[in-house]
């Protein structure tokens, strides 16, 4: 994660490691790298019909690449630190 003298602006992705790592299809998944989001990102989300979980869920597997059943097997715990990775972004 940055740290808070870090200019987030240059950072083009993020490694983050899990709190909770989780099986998905018999692989662990321990870290995940999200990309900074792109204005298309910032508009599929904002277009994105559901609730914020579901927006979360969508800007999580757009920036990670995870499939959405993937990221509905992420922690709570690890939603809270991969969020303020997103936000670090902007």
């Amino acid at each position: 994660m940055a740290r808070d003298d870090e200019d987030t602006t240059k950072i083009t992705q993020e490694t983050i490691e899990l709190i909770q790592p989780f099986d998905y299809m018999g692989e662990q998944v321990t870290e995940l790298t999200l990309r900074r989001p792109k204005m298309k990102d910032l508009r599929r989300i904002g277009a994105a019909k559901g609730t914020d979980a579901d927006r979360a869920a969508l800007m999580i597997q757009i920036l990670s690449g995870l499939s959405p059943k993937a990221v509905d097997e992420i922690d709570g715990v690890d939603i809270d630190k991969i969020s303020k990775v997103i936000d670090s972004f902007s």
